[in-house]
């Protein structure tokens, strides 16, 4: 596993998608993809690029991830997000050097940087969503995994014992507001916010 400058629960965090990675964990996998997939797709759409383009770069990235890995130790001094958000910006860039046939971007002077900002903005939200949903139950963190990966609320119910779906809903809602206030007295809120 990476070396990391700040061990915290990015820390562990880090190493769980890692370790995923390196494991081919599907689980892991499809977090990695529900968590930092708009960011990229986002960045690519807004530089000569479709959302096919970004499945293919999101899954680039993982391979080259993959790769670093298995070669060895490495650091890494970002959080995973803003690491694997560089990958595949760089992975894209390139690609865009290929398909125009130019020999070298000397710079992303020619990207669109207000893009890169907003793509990185948001990156910074999904963060501090993702942090918020760490401090909730274990009750609530899994109803909103549900609702987020947009499963029914009948089917909510089913697989949380609920007495029915409007008891789900309920609980959905509730623990929204639990979110949401997490979220608000997080330090970041104001500084992405603002």
């Amino acid at each position: 596993m990476p070396k990391l400058l700040n061990k915290t629960h990015t820390h562990r965090r880090m190493n769980k998608y890692l370790k995923g990675i390196k494991n081919s964990d599907d689980e892991i996998l499809q977090e990695i993809y529900a968590n930092f997939y708009r960011p990229l797709r986002t960045f690519v759409e807004n530089n000569r690029g479709t959302e096919t383009d970004a499945k293919d770069v999101f899954q680039e990235a993982l391979i080259a991830v993959y790769r670093r890995l298995r070669k060895g130790d490495f650091v890494i001094s970002a959080t995973f997000g803003t690491y694997f958000f560089s990958v595949g910006k760089y992975i894209w860039l390139k690609k865009i050097k290929d398909k125009m046939r130019v020999a070298v971007i000397e710079s992303e002077a020619d990207i669109d940087t207000e893009t890169v900002e907003e793509a990185l903005r948001e990156e910074k939200k999904y963060e501090l969503f993702r942090d918020g949903m760490t401090r909730l139950g274990n009750d609530c963190r899994r109803v909103l995994e549900l609702f987020f990966a947009r499963v029914t609320y009948k089917e909510i119910a089913a697989r949380m014992n609920y007495t029915g779906e409007e008891y789900a809903r309920r609980k959905k809602y509730l623990c929204t507001k639990k979110l949401m206030s997490a979220v608000k007295q997080d330090e970041r809120f104001a500084e992405i916010y603002n």
